[in-house]
C-alpha cells in the first residue's frame, strides 16, 4: 500500500543522502516506471531498466557489474567486485512464493 512506497521512498532517499548509487531495474509488465524513477539515483536515464522477465535479470547484473568495475574479468567478480547488489521484490505477487528459493 501507499505507507509500504513511502518506506520505500523514504529508504531510497536515506541511501542517496548516503552517496549509494542505486538502479532501479523493473520485470514484466505493468511496472509502475514512476516509482522505479522516485527510488533510483539521477539521471533516470542511467539508473532505470526495464527488464521482460526474470531470466534477463542475471544478464543485467552482469552489465551492472561491468559498469561499477569497467577493468574487472570474469574470473576475478567474487576476489574484486566493488559494489554491492540488493534485490529487493515488491508484493506484487509476480513471483509465487513457492519460487523464493529459486529467486533469492
Amino acid at each position: 500500500g501507499n505507507n509500504c512506497k513511502a518506506q520505500a521512498y523514504a529508504a531510497a532517499h536515506m541511501l542517496k543522502t548516503k552517496g549509494v548509487e542505486i538502479f532501479a531495474y523493473g520485470i514484466g509488465k505493468n511496472i509502475n516506471v514512476n516509482e522505479l524513477n522516485t527510488i533510483s539515483s539521477s539521471p533516470n536515464s542511467a539508473h532505470v531498466r526495464m527488464l521482460p522477465d526474470f531470466n534477463s535479470l542475471a544478464t543485467a547484473a552482469h552489465a551492472l557489474i561491468d559498469k561499477c568495475n569497467p577493468n574487472m574479468t570474469p574470473t576475478s567478480y567474487q576476489r574484486d567486485c566493488k559494489c554491492d547488489i540488493m534485490l529487493v521484490f515488491d508484493g506484487s505477487g509476480s513471483v509465487p512464493t513457492s519460487s523464493w528459493s529459486t529467486v533469492k
